[in-house]
Formats: structure tokens, sequence, C-alpha cells
């Protein structure tokens, strides 16, 4: 018995910390979890990102096809709407609630976010008759802003008879 009562035994204190080894062995277990999963997070992280860039590019897609479809003065189908060398060019404000034609009157209270052009495909003509038209969108925005970085999509579309 020591002064304060306690018993002493041979070990019975010297345990009071981990082994360099133990702390070795625990890290690289450690390492051996962490590291794969941190991998696994970012994959994830990066394949989201490409689906959701992907899911706005239809979505853009989808709009312009419906806004330029739905135009009064469009059609694509008439023989006499020309669409060889530069196209048609449309200006479309940025939530796409305006899309008009170069040109137009009321192109005042558009801000010109996305250019459309409308051209007919490499290779494509067409003549009145056809059942079907194809049609290439070239899509760049933003155009009305002192940024330089400019994006592009490009899509075709088909208008059938």
């Amino acid at each position: 018995m020591t002064e304060s009562g306690a018993c002493m035994r041979h070990g019975e204190y010297g345990r009071a910390a981990f082994s360099l080894l133990e702390v070795v062995v625990a890290l690289a277990m450690l390492a051996l979890i962490a590291i794969p999963a941190v991998g696994l997070a970012t994959m994830a992280a990066s394949g989201s990102k490409e689906k959701m860039t992907a899911g706005h590019a239809s979505e853009l897609k989808s709009r312009i096809d419906t806004a330029l479809r739905s135009h009064a003065s469009i059609d694509i189908l008439d023989d006499n709407y020309d669409l060889s060398g530069g196209g048609k060019v449309f200006w479309g404000s940025s939530n796409l609630l305006y899309i008009e034609p170069e040109g137009s009157l009321t192109q005042g209270k558009n801000d010109q976010y996305f250019k459309v052009r409308l051209r007919e495909a490499d290779g494509d003509t067409y003549s009145n008759g056809d059942p079907f038209r194809f049609v290439v969108y070239e899509v760049t925005w933003p155009e009305n802003t002192q940024d330089t970085r400019r994006y592009q999509l490009f899509f075709p579309a088909v208008f059938k008879q």
C-alpha cells in the first residue's frame, strides 16, 4: 500500500497512453477508409454537376424551340422561308419571355440576352412539299453584357408537315 492507500501493482498505471505502434495502425486504418470515401464523394459531386449542366441545356433547348415554334412570323415549312447562308437571327430575353426576329419593331422591349440563329443543317436542302425539314439552332449567350465569356449551344430540330 502507498501513502494514499491505493494499491500499486506492476503495470496497473503503465498503460495510460497508446503506444506509437497502435497510433500508426489507427491512422493507417483511418487513411484506408477516409481516402476512398473522399474520392467517392468527389466523383459524386462532379457527376451531379455534369447532370445539372445537361439538364440546364436540355431545358434551354426546349424553351427556345417552343418559343420559336409558337412565334407567329416563323413558318419553317414555307418554301420561301430562306435559311440558307447565315440563316435567320432571333433575339431572346434572359427569361425567354420575348423572342423576336432581328430588326423587329418590338425589339426595344427585348434585352437581347440570347442570340438564336436558325439555319439549314449542313448538306440538307429543303424543297416545298418535303414532309420534314432539318434545322440547326445556334444559341449564344449572354449577348447584352460586358462579360467576354460566351456560351454556345447547338441543337438540331425537325419540323414536320
